[in-house]
Order: C-alpha cells, then structure tokens, then sequence
C-alpha cells in the first residue's frame, strides 16, 4: 500500500458498552467505516457493563471487542493488557468516548505509540463532571493538551469547554449524531401490531418519552404537565420508556397525581423503533442534554415531537417547522403546547413529516460517518507529512 491508501487501524476506548447515546454513536461510525477496507477497528471497554446487543452489532461489523472489567483495571492487569495491545497492534489513531475513557486512553496512547489522539465530549462539563472525584478531574486536565482534536457533538458545550476545561479553539471539531433515516420505512408496518401487543386501542392518543430516569431527564415535570393534559383529553394515555433511581418514585408521584391508570412504565425495552412508531406525540423533557439520538430517532420515524430548548436539541428542531420547543421545568408551557399539538393532528403530522426529512437531509449516519472519515485521513495525511 502507498502513503495514500495505507489502512487505518482505529482503537476506540469506551467506558462502557451498557445502552446509551455514545454507545449508539460508536456502533453507528464502525458500521459506517466497516465498509471501508482501509479501516480496522478495534473497541476497548473498560467496564463490565455490556449490553449483549451492543457487543453483537460491533462484532457484526467485523471490529474487534475486549472488555477488560472493573477489577482488572483497578488491579492495574486491565490497563497492562491494553498497553501491551497497543505497542503490538500500533493503533494509527486512539478514540476516547466519556470521561474515565479520554483520562486513561490518553495516558496509555502516550506513553506506547504516540498514536493521534482522539477525544470525543458527548455533554456539557457541568453534568460530564458531576460526581467524579478531583484527582479525576485533575488528570483530565493535564492530559486533554495531549488530544490532537476533541470532538464534540454539542455546539452549546464548546464554548464552557474552551473557558474551563484547558481545550484549545484549535482542537476543536463539531460533528452531529447521525440516525437511521431509514427507521420511517421499516417500522411503521408494525405500528398497530405494537399496539396489539400493548392492549392499547387505536383510538388512544398515546404520548411517549424514553430515557434514563434519572434527576436529569425531567420525568417529573412530564408528569406534572400530563396533570394538567389528561382532563381535556382523558382519551389520552403516557408511555414512559426506560430504567433507573427514580422510578419507585415516578410511581409514586403518578399514584399521587391520580394518574395510576393513565400513565405506563415499559422499563427497559429493545424494540423502541417500534414503540416509536405506535405512539402519537414524542415528548422528550430533559433538563440537560448532548445531541440526544432518541428525539432524532422519534423525528425520524416523522412523529410530532416537543422537546426542551437543552444542549443541541434546538440545532435539530425548528420551531413550528420541524418540532416544537419549551423551556425546561416547565410543566404548564409543555402541558399547553402538547395540547396545542392534540388539538392540530393533522397539521401535526405535517410537521412530522418535515422532521424525517430534515434527519434523512442534514442528520443521517452517513452525514456523520463521512465527517469522521474525512477528519481520520486528514489527521493522518498530515502526520504522514511530518
């Protein structure tokens, strides 16, 4: 192989393989560069935590995957073994996903084969370090100087990063998420045989939302707002998707609320394509957020979606257009604007519409495995030359 074509062999570092945003991203750029010949891929999960799924869709796409654990990388062996890998398999460029990932992914690229590297910050820095202890954050510091580019996929976090996180205006790359632009064509055939399943009727208006329920998801504001919603529409009905701390005391509230029979926790599930496809209304109340996939997987399929003006939420919806925004904490203006939405259906669906369109046009996987590409052969065209 000349300079030009030589291949590429990428080393990703992941804290985890469990179910989130930057899982989704990771698996959706290897299937991309998959295609490719002159990329090789490998993935290095430094927790135990693996979704069978997720490990299933990376070795699908022919990248390599070690998880290396809790203990051994507490006992130094998980760290040796990812070391040792490198200086054998000399890794053209390392990617660090989440926080412990950028800290000991930069370390090791440092100190073996001084590959480029890579970060990638997924959130803004007030949540990213929430609960992380000062050495932690100390040597994340030290080390993001070492980062050839750090790439964010939030325009609202860079400017706080470049204040208060020792990153360079010149390190700085912005790629969006990308989503399947194809979720419209294939799910929507099961839409009422998810309904089936459910026992749910189709002439219920069902609002949907799905996410970690944790305290930064807004979950109890959505169910402050449904409060105020089901009186004028009581043939409507809340599907909440999805696990976490806060779910004894959701039911809770929901029982308090009066609500029992109104509101639904599906907990954790796979096929959320298809629960996307059988609901009316997406609703996504966070209080912080990146570039969250799940509202571009629900604009997607084309459903009418209300979303909270946090993190980069507003570079995906135009309001009125494309979706619809509201202030975060704000039961009453999400509860009006969702009855704004039951009350204008067919023009609702119009602006579904629109959204799948605008996700297959301007955020597609394609869209973000092509910046990527671009941005890997730069890197090392401009390496080779020195």
């Amino acid at each position: 192989m000349n300079k030009n074509t030589e291949q590429i062999r990428i080393a990703y570092i992941i804290d985890s393989l469990g179910k989130g945003g930057a899982q989704a991203a990771l698996i959706h750029l290897v299937k991309y560069l998959s295609k490719n010949r002159n990329y090789k891929q490998r993935i290095y999960s430094l927790n135990d935590v693996v979704h069978p799924d997720n490990k299933r869709l990376l070795l699908e796409c022919g990248a390599e995957v070690t998880v290396i654990g809790k203990i051994p990388l507490v006992t130094v062996i998980g760290l040796s073994r990812i070391l040792y890998d490198f200086i054998a398999w000399k890794p053209t460029i390392i990617l660090t996903m989440l926080f412990y990932s950028d800290v000991i992914g930069r370390i090791i690229a440092k100190i073996t084969v001084r590959p480029i590297i890579l970060s990638s910050i997924r959130s803004l820095m007030t949540l990213r370090h929430k609960d992380i202890n000062k050495l932690a954050l100390f040597l994340d510091r030290l080390t993001v100087s070492w980062a050839d580019k750090i790439i964010f996929n939030n325009k609202a976090a860079i400017p706080l990063a470049i204040k208060s996180e020792n990153i360079q205006e010149t390190q700085v790359v912005y790629i969006p998420n990308g989503v399947d632009s194809n979720f419209l064509s294939t799910v929507e055939i099961n839409r009422f045989k998810k309904r089936q399943e459910l026992d749910i009727s189709n002439n219920v208006l069902i609002i949907g939302s799905i996410g970690r329920l944790g305290i930064e998801k807004g979950f109890p504001y959505l169910l402050q707002s449904f409060k105020i919603i089901y009186p004028r529409f009581p043939h409507c009905m809340l599907l909440i998707i999805g696990t976490g701390i806060l779910l004894e005391s959701l039911r809770l509230q929901v029982k308090e609320l009066g609500l029992f029979e109104h509101v639904v926790f599906l907990g954790q599930r796979t096929d959320v394509p298809e629960l996307l496809s059988c609901i009316d209304i997406y609703i996504h109340p966070s209080l912080s957020e990146g570039m969250p996939n799940v509202v571009m997987e629900a604009m997607a399929i084309g459903k009418p979606t209300i979303a909270t003006t946090v993190g980069d939420t507003a570079e995906l919806i135009e309001e009125g257009k494309t979706g619809w925004l509201v202030e975060p904490k704000n039961p009453k203006m999400l509860a009006e604007k969702i009855c704004y939405v039951l009350n204008n259906l067919e023009m609702a669906e119009k602006v579904g519409l629109a959204a799948a369109e605008r996700m297959a046009t301007k955020f597609s996987i394609e869209k973000m495995g092509q910046s990527y590409d671009k941005l890997f052969r730069s890197l090392v065209s401009k390496k080779l030359k020195t």
